[in-house]
C-alpha cells in the first residue's frame, strides 16, 4: 500500500471542485486508489440501490457479498447472533433500526434502503469503505450513530474510509484528510480540525 495512506490517516473526505461534480464518485475513488498505486486490496461501495438487489431479501443481499462463508447455509437465528456480536456496538444500534430482514429491498422506504446499505457495508470483511453521501435521508441521531460507527470501524478494526459526502459540512469532526479532484490530480490536505492529529498548518500534497 502506498505510503501516502497511512495507518494514522482513516478517514477520508472526497471533495469535489465545482466543474468535477458531474463525475462518476466511484470511478474518481477508483482512479484515486490507481493514481497511489494501490493493487492488493478490497473495498465495499454502498450507494443505496447500486450496492442492493432489489428482488433479493435483506437477509441475502447482507449473504451475498457481507457475512462470512462460514454462516452462509445456517438459519437466521445465526445470522442475526452473527451482527449482534458484532464488536462495534453503534453497528448493532444501526442495526436494531432495520426492519424484517426477510422482506425484499425493493418493499423497503427510501430511508431503510440506506440504512440497509451502509449496514452492509459496515459488516463487509473489506479493507476499504466508499460511501457516497451517507448522510443522505438520515435524521440527527442516526448521523451521529452512524459518525460513532465510522470511527470505530476506523480507528479500532483498522479499515480506512472514504466518504463522498452531499454535504461537506457535516464531516470534519470525524475526517482526519480532505481529498480534492480536479483534472485528474488529487490534492489531499490534512484535516486541522480532527482532534486525532496536532498540527501546526495544512499539510498538502498533489498526486
Amino acid at each position: 500500500m502506498n505510503s501516502n495512506i497511512t495507518n494514522s490517516n482513516r478517514i477520508y473526505l472526497f471533495d469535489y471542485l465545482k466543474d468535477d461534480k458531474h463525475k462518476n464518485p466511484l470511478k474518481t475513488f477508483l482512479l484515486f486508489l490507481k493514481k497511489h498505486q494501490i493493487k492488493d486490496y478490497s473495498f465495499v461501495y454502498s450507494n443505496c440501490m447500486d450496492s442492493l438487489h432489489p428482488k433479493m431479501t435483506i437477509r441475502d443481499n447482507l449473504l451475498l457479498d457481507s457475512l462470512p462463508s462460514s454462516i452462509i447455509k445456517k438459519t437466521n437465528s445465526s445470522i442475526s447472533e452473527y451482527l449482534y456480536d458484532l464488536k462495534n456496538n453503534h453497528i448493532k444500534k444501526l442495526i436494531d433500526n432495520i426492519p424484517d430482514f426477510n422482506k425484499e429491498v425493493h418493499l423497503l422506504e427510501k430511508h431503510e434502503v440506506k440504512l440497509v446499505s451502509l449496514v452492509k457495508a459496515l459488516v463487509a470483511q473489506t479493507d476499504f469503505l466508499f460511501l457516497n453521501q451517507p448522510e443522505m435521508g438520515f435524521s440527527a441521531d442516526q448521523l451521529e450513530l452512524l459518525k460513532l460507527a465510522l470511527q470505530h470501524e476506523a480507528h479500532i478494526n483498522n479499515r480506512i474510509i472514504f466518504i463522498k459526502p452531499h454535504s461537506n459540512m457535516l464531516w470534519p469532526d470525524i475526517i482526519d484528510c480532505i481529498v480534492s479532484h480536479h483534472d485528474f490530480q488529487f490534492q489531499i490536505e490534512m484535516n486541522p480540525l480532527c482532534e486525532n492529529h496536532e498540527f501546526n498548518k495544512i499539510h498538502k500534497k498533489v498526486i
